[in-house]
């Protein structure tokens, strides 16, 4: 780990500081929070070994045994779509963070360059 930080170190900052100005300007646009496969799909070849589903003997729940002495090629499906089922605004304010929460994230918002203020309230 050591070798690729010195090799690669300089790399991985200045990408991590793009992505944390991408993050800075997300305010108002619109954010996927969950996605979903579409019905789009191709059928591939998988391969695999022949199996069979019984009882285990120490949960009794059903389990599967693969027999890797008979190879077999399965079609199943890859799904090539994948959208956004959930979206959402990004806020363009901020986040509104509890102060027993505040200590725990102020070194990880440090460490991004996240400005933040403390209510004159907390």
């Amino acid at each position: 780990m050591a070798e690729l930080t010195a090799r690669d170190g300089d790399r991985w900052l200045l990408a991590g500081r793009a992505a944390d100005a991408r993050a800075r300007a997300l305010g108002g646009a619109r954010v996927p929070l969950q996605y979903a496969v579409s019905d789009k799909q191709t059928l591939i070849d998988f391969r695999g070994y022949a199996y069979t589903r019984k009882p285990s003997e120490v949960s009794d729940q059903s389990m599967t045994r693969y027999d890797p002495g008979r190879p077999q090629v399965w079609r199943v499906p890859r799904f090539d779509e994948v959208l956004p089922s959930i979206e959402v605004v990004a806020p363009t304010g901020g986040y509104i963070v509890p102060v027993a929460h505040a200590v725990l994230l102020s070194e990880r918002l440090d460490a991004h360059g996240i400005v933040r203020h403390r209510s004159r309230d907390g």
